[in-house]
């Protein structure tokens, strides 16, 4: 039990940390397109 409520725990930190980033890449993207970090696809 103890094992799997760990397990829980990193899954969803990383899930957080992975939405935090991606919504902050997201905002800097969108704020400064012309950026040499802004991502190459116009999509």
């Amino acid at each position: 039990m103890r094992i799997a409520d760990t397990a829980l725990l990193y899954v969803l930190l990383a899930l957080g940390l992975n939405i935090v980033v991606g919504y902050a890449g997201l905002l800097d993207w969108a704020s400064s397109p012309s950026s040499p970090s802004a991502p190459t696809c116009t999509g």
